[in-house]
């Protein structure tokens, strides 16, 4: 496959690959395109996420967000964390 690139996109990986970051361009795009990839897939579940949690709040099965409730998540995060408990990097920034 042959491929044109732009030229400010072509400079930067000459310039990745230049500072050794990358053996050639072949490996730099590879490691674009894995990065795409996982941020597609990211995306697709968050996608998910939010259709799930739609249909909940159309089923009234929501939860209002209020500062008590964000308080009350606050403390159980802490305790969790307080007894070993790793919290998910789903729900963390």
């Amino acid at each position: 496959m042959s491929l044109t690139l732009p030229a400010d996109v072509a400079a930067k990986v000459r310039e990745m690959v230049e500072s050794g970051r990358y053996s050639d361009s072949g490996e730099a795009l590879r490691e674009a395109v894995d990065l795409l990839e996982e941020r597609d897939r990211r995306l697709e579940w968050l996608r998910a996420a939010i259709a799930k949690s739609d249909e909940q709040i159309a089923r009234g099965e929501g939860i209002p967000n209020t500062p008590e409730l964000l308080d009350e998540i606050d403390r159980e995060v802490d305790e969790l964390i307080r007894r070993g408990h790793v919290p998910s990097p789903d729900v963390c920034p």
